[in-house]
């Protein structure tokens, strides 16, 4: 770990108090570590008890060390996130997590708690402010691009959603998870279509059938596409949305044959 980074770190320690302070209880706390890594060991052991107030008194410590100050930045981000009660505590967090991230870009934790934050309900603001500055800061940032996608996915506004996924493919054109949500958003916007053409009447028209149609076959071509990356569904669970695009398709001899593979494991 850089001096620098190390710096940075102790600085932002200022901002990653556990909600309960337990650092004034350092008296109360039965072992004294001697270096940063017995202090990294006592985190990590009281963080598995779930002792968080007392994983972050020993993290802290370890901070001071640069042999241990990024897994002790770690474990007190995660402990910010398990005492996390009120709206203040949440604000305060993710200000934390976004600067942890900003220090350390490719640090795998603070990005997927960033992640699992930013997928909660109502925060879907935060999340593509957050995918607007990561695309800004690197244009050919794959996940910048999910992300924002995924904002416009959630309130259905889906050739945005589309456009930005299609952004993430073309930087990685195995990126399981964005095909799949091209595919999940071709197969809503047809079913949307055809709920409003039907709307006051009963049967669809020729060009009506074939826009519906379009947006399925779509569906369908990334769909099998992920099922050709992903055969044994480990990244996602195409299974379900496959069958169904068959079904509406009326491709019944691949319907079945899809069917049957949801009754596997």
């Amino acid at each position: 770990m850089t001096k620098t980074l190390l710096a940075a770190l102790l600085a932002l320690s200022v901002l990653l108090p556990c909600m309960v302070r337990a650092q004034q209880q350092e008296r109360s706390f039965p072992t004294v570590p001697h270096n940063g890594y017995e202090a990294l060991l006592a985190s990590r052991k009281a963080f598995e008890n779930r002792q968080y107030n007392l994983a972050n008194f020993y993290a802290d410590k370890a901070l001071h060390d640069t042999l241990t100050a990024r897994q002790a930045a770690e474990i007190k981000i995660s402990c910010m996130k398990e005492l996390m009660k009120s709206k203040a505590d949440s604000a305060q967090y993710l200000v934390a997590l976004l600067q942890l991230h900003d220090m350390a870009p490719r640090n795998k934790l603070f990005l997927k708690q960033l992640i699992e934050f930013f997928t909660l309900p109502g925060h879907e603001q935060e999340m593509r402010q957050f995918a607007t500055d990561e695309i800004r800061k690197d244009s050919t940032n794959r996940l910048g691009w999910v992300l924002k996608g995924e904002t416009f996915m959630r309130s259905g506004k889906w050739d945005e959603a589309i456009g930005h996924f299609r952004q993430a493919v073309a930087i990685d054109s195995s990126f399981v998870e964005a095909i799949y949500n091209i595919g999940i958003c071709h197969c809503s916007k047809g079913v949307e279509l055809k709920d409003s053409f039907l709307t006051g009447k009963k049967r669809l028209s020729a060009q009506e059938k074939k826009l519906v149609s379009e947006e399925f076959m779509q569906a369908k071509k990334a769909l099998e596409r992920v099922r050709s990356l992903d055969p044994r569904w480990a990244v996602v669970d195409w299974r379900k949305a496959l069958y169904q695009i068959y079904y509406v398709l009326r491709e019944n001899d691949k319907a079945r044959e899809v069917k049957a593979l949801l009754e596997q494991r």
